[in-house]
């Protein structure tokens, strides 16, 4: 599977806490590249209290694909 370079940041930043704790807000990243990623299996979209509209994470396949 391939990723653009784009892509590869968003991975690779999701592997690091987040600056106001451990969810990563849907909002900090461009949407296109999110809902790419999840297209692909790499990252997973789920409902936080917290945020508004929603918190991204990485899924076992991206945590995989970044290990590579």
């Amino acid at each position: 599977m391939k990723v653009s370079e784009t892509q590869q940041k968003v991975l690779e930043s999701l592997l690091q806490p987040y600056k106001h704790g451990k969810h990563h807000p849907k909002d900090a990243f461009q949407e296109r590249t999110i809902y790419a990623l999840e297209k692909k299996g790499l990252v997973e979209i789920y409902h936080h209290s917290t945020f508004l509209h929603g918190a991204v994470r990485l899924t076992e396949e991206g945590k995989k694909y970044i290990q590579l």
